[in-house]
């Protein structure tokens, strides 16, 4: 299913993924969005969607409608939007690709999503980077302790003997960081440590 306020989009897309020989459109809403879609459309596989959609009169009720979707949602974004527009997405956005790439990026894209993965594109990276490093601001000093051992690849018991805690109070930490940087999963978690410049790093 392929979301986007511009019916010239959704013709591109329609064109792009019937070259793609298994990939096909099921379903499109497009034009003027003033009322909730219909996006539980059983036939769909993943839902495509253009972020301009959520600048439309109907932009709260998609995305509200978004969160009980059936279907992975790929977004479909341009890559100077993701810093600001990344916040409204993560809540149901399974992966992201920029609109300045190409075709073959936007169809790894939906297979990937579609065989149960996440999908960012390198195009976006340093985007999700910057959201993420500004995320550390809303960690407690504590927080960012258990960070800075997590990131050099201590486990949670190793890191509760480093300081003196209990591994229970490491997962409790360890799920609280994670909920402030908006962090889904151990994957998520292990790249944002892996990319990201933690301050304040002990000897």
């Amino acid at each position: 299913m392929v979301i986007s306020p511009s019916p010239l989009v959704c013709a591109g897309l329609r064109g792009v993924l019937g070259q793609a020989g298994d990939i096909a459109v099921a379903a499109e809403i497009s034009g003027p969005l003033t009322a909730q879609p219909g996006i539980g459309t059983p036939d769909a596989d993943v839902v495509l969607l253009d972020t301009l959609a959520l600048q439309e009169p109907a932009g709260p009720a998609i995305r509200r409608a978004l969160l009980h979707a059936h279907a992975p949602v790929l977004v479909f974004i341009m890559r100077d939007s993701m810093p600001g527009m990344a916040p409204l997405l993560r809540d149901y956005a399974r992966g992201y690709v920029a609109k300045e790439s190409g075709p073959d990026v936007l169809i790894a894209a939906i297979r990937h999503v579609t065989a149960g993965g996440q999908f960012t594109d390198p195009a976006l990276a340093a985007g999700r980077t910057a959201l993420w490093a500004g995320g550390l601001t809303a960690l407690s000093s504590r927080e960012l302790e258990v960070l800075r051992y997590l990131a050099r690849g201590y486990t949670v018991a190793r890191t509760a003997s480093a300081l003196g805690l209990a591994s229970t109070t490491i997962y409790t930490h360890r799920t609280r960081i994670m909920q402030k940087l908006q962090l889904r999963g151990s994957a998520e978690l292990v790249a944002f440590v892996t990319t990201v410049d933690i301050p304040h790093s002990f000897p």
